[in-house]
């Protein structure tokens, strides 16, 4: 009986350790993140909730929306951002392999061009399908 409790005891703590583990991945990027220029015509806002996101450009109409999922490939942190609105009618419906890594208050992403399945290796422009998007976090 009491290697019954045990057992249970330790099935439930590593579960609520899995659960906590899943939670943090899906909150690490949640809220707003931006950037501009010195002169703050140019610049971009992404907004991550649980498992969406949106992105929007000042001064323009550009935007972007869809979901993601983040996770880790050997010990790089992940992004695949699958986009269901966009400004640009071709990115309908494709989806962005990127990594990403947070410093503090600074995110940085690496994403491919919408539709291409690479995923960049690393946070230098190798070639021009890549954007290496560098946030802060905003004020919340």
């Amino acid at each position: 009986m009491i290697r019954r409790f045990i057992l249970l005891i330790a099935i439930l703590f590593i579960c609520s350790l899995a659960v906590t583990e899943e939670k943090l991945k899906k909150t690490e990027l949640e809220g707003s993140w931006s950037w501009q220029d010195t002169t703050a015509t140019t610049g971009w806002t992404f907004v991550f909730g649980e498992n969406n996101f949106r992105v929007t450009f000042l001064n323009s109409p550009l935007m972007m929306a869809g979901e993601f999922v983040i996770g880790v490939d050997d010990k790089t942190k992940t992004i695949d951002l699958m986009i269901k609105e966009c400004h640009n009618p071709k990115f309908i419906n494709a989806t962005s392999l990127g990594i990403y890594k947070l410093e503090k208050d600074i995110l940085t992403i690496a994403l491919n061009e919408p539709g291409l399945p690479n995923r960049p290796d690393s946070f230098e422009i190798s070639n021009q399908q890549i954007q290496i998007l560098i946030m802060k976090k905003d004020n919340e």
